[in-house]
This record gives structure tokens, sequence and C-alpha cells, in this order.
């Protein structure tokens, strides 16, 4: 099974990649398992790349993030929901969250918030 697939421009994180071969290695087509190197084929993924981001551990800027999210979540509720990226920012900092504006703003789009805006 010879599969090409053409993604435009970057393409997808080498983790969702991963995370594809890892949900999907055990499903079974025409009775027989896909396995990781067929899936590493279609999705045109080394298995040294596969094998080495299951092995990996998480970077600090992961660890960073997991501890930091949640706060930020936190803090944008207590604001009622209406702050933008630079009053936010100002706000994490009043908080003593250690914090730099455009950091702010991935973190933003990374828990999916946005700010209010005026019609």
């Amino acid at each position: 099974m010879c599969c090409v697939v053409l993604w435009g421009g970057a393409g997808p994180l080498t983790q969702e990649l991963v995370d594809f071969i890892n949900w999907n290695k055990y499903d079974a087509l025409a009775g027989r398992c896909l396995g990781v190197e067929c899936l590493c084929s279609f999705v045109q993924v080394a298995l040294s790349t596969n094998y080495a981001a299951n092995g990996r551990p998480s970077s600090a800027q992961q660890l960073r993030d997991a501890e930091i999210a949640p706060q930020l979540l936190e803090l944008w509720e207590e604001n009622d929901f209406v702050y933008g990226v630079r009053k936010f920012w100002k706000v994490a900092k009043r908080a003593r969250i250690d914090i730099g504006r455009d950091q702010t703003a991935r973190f933003m789009n990374l828990l999916g918030v946005e700010d209010m805006r005026r019609e």
C-alpha cells in the first residue's frame, strides 16, 4: 500500500501526526492491523521520528504551559471574559505570573479565549 499525502504549506505538527499514528495503529483494514509502519508511510513520517516522539520526555515549555494555563484561565474567568491580549497581559503581570505579551497571545489561542468585541 503506497500512499502520498501532499500537505499544502507547512503541514501539521509532528506531535499531531504521532498522536494520529498512536490512535490508529490497532485499526484493521481487510482483516489486518494497520500498524505503525503503514501509518508512518501514509502520513510521511519516518519511523525514527515516531519512536523518538513517543519516548521523548516533555519539554520545558510543555511543562510550563501545563503549569500556567490553568492560572490564566482562572484569571480570565475572574475578569469577566472581556480583556484583549494587552490588558490580559497586564492583569497577569499584576497577578505575578511571569509571562510575555506574545506568550499571552499564544495562551489565549491555546485556551480558545477571545476578547469581547463591541458591535
